[in-house]
């Protein structure tokens, strides 16, 4: 009888650990999920950024012309 009860006791308390376990791997689960679509995006935004585009380089050149060099000391500033 008394062999029951420790065997019941026993299974109780591996249920348990059961249940706890089930829970961490569900939370891990979710990380993973988590940063493999962060994975993604982030090769996704890899190729993006590798690819030149012609029209932010026209923008850049445009700037970089036209941009006074002479005019940058602070009694030249035309804001603020």
């Amino acid at each position: 009888m008394q062999q029951n009860e420790i065997l019941k006791e026993k299974v109780s308390e591996l249920l348990d650990k059961n249940e706890d376990l089930s829970q961490v791997t569900s939370e891990l689960s979710k990380y993973y999920y988590h940063m493999k679509k962060a994975s993604e995006k982030s090769k996704d935004l890899i190729k993006f950024l590798q690819a030149p585009d012609s029209a932010i380089e026209e923008k850049i050149q445009y700037y970089a012309k036209h941009t006074p060099t002479e005019n940058n000391s602070p009694e030249h500033k035309d804001f603020f």
